[in-house]
């Protein structure tokens, strides 16, 4: 229950109070791009496993009303809470309590988690038995015999439709999935197909199950794995860098940033990283367009971060920090980052201000992010945080 009030706590945060999108909602197929945009709006731990959340593969919000009025709007939601009033009311009387008792369950199981689709025909045939009346002597009436059917007919048609359209495409996932696990002798570049629905959630999820097994599996010893892998990320990266400019998904943008990251960071990609100097402008190019359509995930561009302060490419550095900095000045990524790069400095002053920023950093929640060292808190906890961050940013690096 705790996982799915962070969850709902996100949800509020990603929802719009704008009227048009009030009514109409984001869209079929859109929860995830607010999982990805919000994902900071919560309490949680993100570098342990404190909610399951972080490392399993959530799509949709786990209750049926928010996910009505986030995908659909406001009359998405008085229809979903109209199915659950209309199972008791078109009951009959001697099958009523139990209908009420069933449409209860049902919505407070829906609160909490939505069925799979291998359940639906169940509830339905249950629904089913609750509408009818036992009677046949039922007067007929033109909105029943014309109407209804029309409606059911027209509906079905939108389902098949949809049905079909997603089928194809999951066909198409699965044949670029089994390429990416299994090139063989292929040479010819893979393009992961694109959603007909504008999201980019099975993309990312299969470069992370990619990326995954190449931690996972070892090396071969003729160095075959290692060209059949460095083939794979070739392709990915070359279909990453010409969809990510055009792409309003945050999704997609968040895969190539955290594809950079591993590559960088895990020892097991060392064999096929790219030139390090050839990456960071696209590293560094792919976090700012993340962070144009999601600015509050900047706990994205930390190990960017990190390897410009290894590599001592201070100026990189606080720019990138600034540029976070005027969207939010009490962005904990920017303020830790910017107290680095102070504390390398050889001035007491610069030094006693990179703590100030340390901990405002620290105040700001770096540590719900990133590891902190006890030394580092207790250590930054001795200074105040700036009063005015802009201005102390211009004191250092302005000069």
């Amino acid at each position: 229950l705790k996982s799915r009030q962070l969850l709902w706590d996100l949800m509020e945060d990603a929802q719009s109070s704008d009227l048009a999108t009030l009514i109409l909602g984001h869209g079929w197929g859109h929860t995830d791009n607010a999982f990805v945009r919000h994902l900071n709006a919560t309490t949680a731990n993100t570098w342990t496993k404190e909610w399951d959340f972080i490392w399993r593969d959530f799509f949709h919000s786990h209750n049926a009303i928010v996910e009505a009025l986030y995908t659909a709007g406001l009359p998405a939601v008085l229809l979903t809470i109209g199915f659950l009033v209309a199972i008791p009311l078109c009951a009959s009387s001697e099958r009523r309590f139990a209908a009420t008792l069933f449409a209860a369950i049902y919505g407070a199981m829906n609160a909490v988690w939505i069925e799979l689709t291998v359940c639906v025909p169940f509830y339905a045939a249950a629904v089913a038995v609750f509408a009818g009346t036992g009677s046949s002597k039922q007067k007929s009436s033109p909105f029943g015999s014309f109407v209804v059917p029309v409606l059911l007919v027209g509906l079905a048609i939108g389902l098949t439709v949809s049905a079909t359209a997603l089928f194809r495409y999951g066909i198409a996932v699965t044949k670029a999935q089994q390429l990416y696990h299994k090139p063989g002798e292929r040479t010819s570049p893979v393009i992961f197909p694109k959603d007909f629905r504008g999201q980019d959630l099975a993309f990312g999820l299969v470069l992370r199950t990619t990326f995954d097994g190449f931690n996972q599996q070892g090396v071969a010893p003729d160095g075959l794995f290692d060209k059949q892998k460095s083939h794979v990320v070739g392709w990915i990266l070359a279909d990453l860098k010409e969809r990510i400019p055009k792409s309003n998904s945050p999704r997609l943008a968040l895969a190539g940033v955290a594809i950079y990251s591993e590559l960088f960071y895990l020892k097991e990609m060392m064999s096929i990283r790219p030139d390090i100097e050839e990456s960071l402008p696209v590293w560094e190019s792919w976090i700012k367009h993340l962070l144009a359509l999601a600015p509050r995930r900047s706990d994205m561009s930390l190990p960017f971060m990190a390897k410009l302060l290894e590599l001592r490419q201070l100026d990189r550095l606080i720019s990138l920090c600034r540029e976070i900095l005027r969207r939010d000045n009490n962005d904990p990524s920017g303020l830790y980052y910017t107290g680095a790069v102070l504390t390398l400095r050889d001035a007491h002053d610069a030094k006693a201000a990179g703590l100030a920023f340390i901990n405002a950093a620290l105040q700001a929640g770096i540590s719900r992010i990133i590891p902190i060292p006890e030394w580092l808190k207790k250590r930054a906890a001795q200074f105040e945080p700036p009063r005015n961050i802009h201005r102390t940013l211009e004191i250092y690096f302005d000069k």
